[in-house]
């Protein structure tokens, strides 16, 4: 069981915690005065009320949670599904939609509507109003998660090291993670820039928080732009959604604890798209993605570069290639030979490698003979065993679903792309593999890798017009729609939204869709707003750590509240 779920929906681990293991049925749970009572849940909809912390644990441990996706809610959404398209079906096949379809048509002509949304300047300006409208909503969504979720312990060491890389280029988070540039420290400084840069400004944890999350937004931003001067293409749909793609990401806050692993990936799927216009600079793009963000991305760039030698078979590209690929790992090489605290770049080297052979999540232990045994048995120890069910369907299935598509749309994203197709099946299939049969410890986080990739695919095709067949197209939609998480019913109106205009507006499906993809989008982020009744403080301040960052008070500090 992962502590930081217990940690979360419980609170604190209590010292000389012992687990209790309940008998029989008829075990009565010591009330404990000083736990405020909770109701949990589990997938079967049956309800627990817990009075203390070993209470609270027994019933985490056994998949119940305070706000869980339950078996009667997703017959809801399927039921809504099955009589909402069939109403729909319907209406669209009766005299009283044609009717008002006709009337419709006569009252745009009439009334002026089509050459007003033919108005660049009438069109630029209502962008510019739903940016701003949309920028303040998001603003306050990631600023009430950025004050909910608790403190963490991976949080202080990538911000620490990150803030003194920046200041001193000295990657150094404390002794008691290992020291200046330890191999310890999995998360490298392009993952903290937002939050490095707004810490050594205000000393504002929050602050730092949000921060990164638009640091990993402009990262997006840029590279969309960057497409967008090689294909031609409306840049407001590619613009909104930079700043609205994280939501989607199954533990994104993790953008907020300035994890390496989102911010890394969208630089290496980035690097995909360019590679047939900017070979080099998406070489250079995957190495800082790797070496300054997240050495578990070499995983995918091994799957990427391998189905690219066997296309291409030219050696003398990949002579060339790596001695590019590897200007970056050079000059963090260099600093680390002067400033490493195991001592050379030949010590860090071989601490590097026994780091990761010795890592409880990179898979390179032996197996056993009996693996699929072996293999059941031990997932139930894992992080996996937290996930609700609606995340075990959207991590294990949809990477699957989504390798289909590519397959099937194999020749258009290729003539558009640059033949990107099989490397990116090979990028998602060596992390996806290695994430379900390697990894022992099945952190969601480690998702990311890949759930990126294909969000910000999907965004791309979608916006470049890349499906021809409606089928595929309402199937990316599907895809996309999944990762919708805060409100669920969302993804029952955007499929059957989807077919309504592809049952109806064929020649601009592409621009309805669009539009409604940001909209519900805009919406899954308005809807949290009026709802609560509080606002988070911006303003707090760990007097410790604004004093001195790496310190054994500010560590001390920053797990105590």
């Amino acid at each position: 069981m992962d502590n930081n779920l217990i940690q979360n929906i419980c609170g604190l681990v209590p010292d000389n915690f012992q687990k209790v293991i309940p008998t029989d049925s008829n075990y009565i749970f010591e009330n404990d005065p000083k736990f405020q009572a909770l109701n949990l849940y589990d997938f079967f909809g049956r309800s627990a009320t817990v009075n203390s912390f070993t209470e609270c644990y027994y019933y985490v441990e056994l998949g119940f949670e305070p706000v869980k996706t339950t078996i009667f809610d997703i017959g809801l959404i399927v039921l809504s599904t099955v009589v909402v398209g069939l109403i729909l079906f319907r209406f669209l096949i009766s005299d009283i939609y044609k009717g008002m379809l006709k009337k419709l048509k006569l009252f745009t002509t009439k009334s002026g509507f089509i050459s007003f949304s033919k108005d660049k300047k009438t069109i630029n300006s209502l962008f510019t109003l739903f940016l701003f409208t949309q920028s303040y909503f998001l603003f306050d969504f990631v600023r009430t998660k950025s004050v909910r979720i608790p403190r963490f312990i991976d949080e202080y060491i990538n911000l620490t090291s990150s803030v003194n890389f920046f200041t001193s280029l000295n990657f150094d988070a404390g002794e008691f993670i290992g020291g200046n540039y330890s191999v310890a420290l999995t998360s490298g400084p392009i993952s903290a820039v937002g939050s490095s840069f707004a810490w050594i400004l205000t000393d504002k944890l929050i602050i730092a928080r949000i921060s990164n999350y638009f640091w990993v937004c402009m990262i997006q931003l840029i590279f969309s732009i960057l497409l967008l001067k090689f294909y031609n293409s409306d840049f407001k749909f590619l613009t909104l959604t930079s700043f609205l793609f994280i939501i989607l990401i199954p533990y994104w806050q993790g953008t907020l604890y300035s994890l390496g692993e989102v911010s890394s990936a969208v630089i290496f799927v980035n690097a995909v798209f360019l590679f047939s216009k900017f070979r080099k600079l998406s070489l250079i793009l995957f190495s800082i993605s790797i070496f300054y963000g997240k050495l578990l991305n070499l995983v995918l760039f091994v799957g990427f570069y391998i189905s690219l030698m066997i296309y291409e078979k030219k050696i003398k590209f990949v002579i060339k290639d790596s001695l590019i690929f590897s200007l970056p790992l050079i000059i963090w090489l260099t600093i680390v030979n002067f400033k490493y605290s195991g001592g050379n770049i030949i010590n860090y080297l071989s601490d590097q490698f026994d780091f990761v052979l010795n890592h409880q999540s990179s898979g390179t232990k032996g197996q056993s003979a009996n693996f699929i045994l072996n293999y059941i048995e031990t997932i139930s120890a894992t992080e996996f065993e937290g996930w609700n069910n609606y995340e075990k369907f959207r991590l294990i299935v949809i990477p699957l679903f989504f390798v289909f598509l590519i397959i099937r749309n194999k020749e258009n994203i290729d003539n558009f792309f640059g033949k990107i197709t099989i490397p990116l099946i090979f990028s998602m299939t060596f992390i996806y593999l290695w994430f379900w049969i390697l990894n022992d410890t099945k952190w969601i986080r480690h998702t990311n890798h890949f759930t990126v990739l294909i969000i910000i695919s999907l965004l791309y095709f979608i916006n470049f017009e890349i499906f021809k067949s409606d089928l595929d197209f309402l199937f990316s939609l599907l895809l996309l729609g999944f990762f919708i998480q805060n409100n669920m019913f969302l993804i029952v109106i955007l499929f059957v939204l989807s077919i309504l205009v592809l049952f109806k507006f064929k020649k601009k499906k592409y621009s309805f869709i669009k539009f409604l993809i940001v909209g519900l989008l805009f919406l899954d982020i308005t809807i949290p707003y009026f709802e609560k009744d509080t606002f988070g403080n911006l303003h707090h301040i760990i007097e410790p750590c604004k004093i001195e960052l790496k310190s054994a008070e500010c560590l001390s500090n920053y797990l105590n509240r």
